[in-house]
């Protein structure tokens, strides 16, 4: 235990989007029940880097509701992931050709 309430807590990064987050919801409820502590003894801090955790952040944050400490965007995770995203959706103009449009 990491605080003086006998809390727990996780910063879990590159989350990506809903599936993941409720996925660790159910993986931190089994370790609390497997040691016998009580639920939402840990808690978890969300690291919304990723696109898809960005776009549906309001139902990650409901999977976690009763465990969230914080939320912090890594922005250059985030930046990272964006520039990827382009990269896939094929070729896009320079930015100073953006800044002029």
């Amino acid at each position: 235990r990491n605080s003086r309430t006998g809390s727990v807590y996780v910063v879990k990064p590159k989350q990506a989007g809903i599936e993941e987050v409720a996925f660790h919801e159910r993986v931190f409820s089994r370790v609390e029940e497997c040691l016998g502590i009580a639920r939402n003894t840990v808690k978890l801090g969300l690291m919304d880097e990723e696109r898809r955790t960005t776009v549906n952040l309001k139902e990650c944050i409901r999977a976690i509701q009763n465990r969230c400490i914080f939320i912090n965007t890594g922005f250059l995770d985030r930046t990272g992931s964006e520039i990827h995203t382009c990269f896939r959706a094929g070729p896009v103009q320079t930015k100073g050709a953006i800044k002029k449009a």
